[in-house]
């Protein structure tokens, strides 16, 4: 962001595109972590862990039962913040390879990092965040206290009346499929 000297910034040695460019990374800051959080749902690192070859698009995408096209945009994001690699294999075409860091994406990796992402990434960790200028307007008092965790609270108490309901429904219209439902869920 603007350098700043004694509080005020100084932006006119800025340009108004790097200034943008700041608010934008600010603005965007959540996709990261949301992309990261979809790599390790999808278990990404851990398809290709298995592998001791590079694994192409078709074959990934088939594997993991998602979209060619939505994958790839994902790797490609990921990609571009070095967290997989894509390498040349036969024929012309590319295939996905870790890389140290996408190892930490593992579930069930050596010193994995992706409980502590899924956690980080979580509606509960998340939601307080909703109510930061809640919480610097109320000047410590309880009251504003109680009602913002009592908010927070409310939001999950409906996200587990969303999810119930959601396998009651899928239990109807598909079978009993209730311990993959949660574990996708949780």
């Amino acid at each position: 962001m603007a350098k700043e000297t004694n509080g005020f910034a100084r932006l006119n040695h800025v340009g108004e595109e790097e200034v943008q460019a700041d608010i934008w990374r600010c603005i965007s800051g959540f996709t990261e972590m949301a992309v990261a959080k979809c790599a390790i749902e999808l278990g990404i690192s851990d398809f290709l862990e298995t592998h001791q070859e590079p694994v192409p698009l078709n074959q990934l995408s088939s594997a993991l039962g998602c979209s060619a096209s939505s994958l790839h945009r994902i790797l490609r994001f990921l990609i571009n913040r070095g967290i997989f690699k894509l390498v040349p294999i036969e024929n012309g075409e590319m295939g996905y390879v870790q890389t140290p860091v996408s190892r930490l994406l593992k579930r069930d990796g050596e010193n994995s990092m992706a409980a502590l992402v899924l956690l980080e990434s979580s509606p509960v960790m998340l939601a307080p965040w909703q109510y930061l200028s809640a919480r610097v307007l109320s000047n410590g008092t309880l009251m504003n206290c109680v009602i913002i965790l009592f908010t927070t609270f409310n939001y999950l108490i409906r996200r587990q009346k969303i999810l119930e309901h959601l396998v009651r429904l899928t239990e109807r219209t598909c079978g009993s499929m209730r311990k993959p439902i949660r574990s996708i869920a949780s």
